[in-house]
């Protein structure tokens, strides 16, 4: 009741299937919203006009599908070739040539945060070394999931070598073990 009209510029930009849009359309419907995009003429009023509607949505589907696919093809050709796929990479880890590769100046800090929770098994004491030793100030969070991302170990996207490795699997493994042993 507290909301009478939306307002966006396409049809598009709101809906990317006519099951979303069919989805919402109902909600809308129940507490008398109306809707308008400001771009685009609708009247859902009559037949020829829900038609039209229903063929922008579609098409508006297929575009959003249609890239989708392209975004698939380009991601699945560069796994291939075992490129990068987004700039978004764990600490350790740069981009050269489109390839991760072990970023020197980064990797002893992750060599020895794997190093030291072998030895002191404590999550905590860990976050204080990093802190005292390269002040680095991560939450307990953040260092779990270091500890448990097999990007260290080269394993990117489920593919296995997929780059080289800062950690060795025998390394990796052993901490797998130390974790689940202290969550049981």
């Amino acid at each position: 009741g507290k909301i009478a009209l939306i307002l966006f510029i396409k049809l598009d930009r709101w809906f990317r299937n006519i099951a979303d849009y069919y989805r919402v359309q109902d909600i809308l419907d129940k507490h008398k919203v109306n809707w308008l995009a400001i771009q685009e003429d609708y009247n859902t009023l009559t037949t020829s006009g829900r038609l039209s509607l229903n063929i922008r949505l579609s098409i508006a589907q297929n575009e959003s599908d249609t890239t989708s696919d392209r975004i698939k093809f380009v991601f699945e050709g560069k796994k291939r070739r075992r490129e990068a796929l987004t700039g978004n990479l764990p600490l350790g880890y740069a981009i050269d040539t489109h390839k991760k590769i072990i970023q020197d100046e980064n990797a002893h800090i992750i060599k020895d945060m794997f190093n030291h929770f072998i030895t002191h098994q404590s999550i905590m004491e860990m976050l204080r070394h990093l802190k005292d030793t390269y002040g680095i100030q991560w939450r307990a969070i953040s260092c779990r999931r270091a500890l448990q991302n097999p990007a260290y170990i080269g394993t990117f996207y489920g593919i296995e070598n997929y780059t080289e490795g800062i950690i060795d699997t025998d390394t990796f493994s052993r901490i797998q073990t130390m974790m689940q042993a202290r969550r049981n």
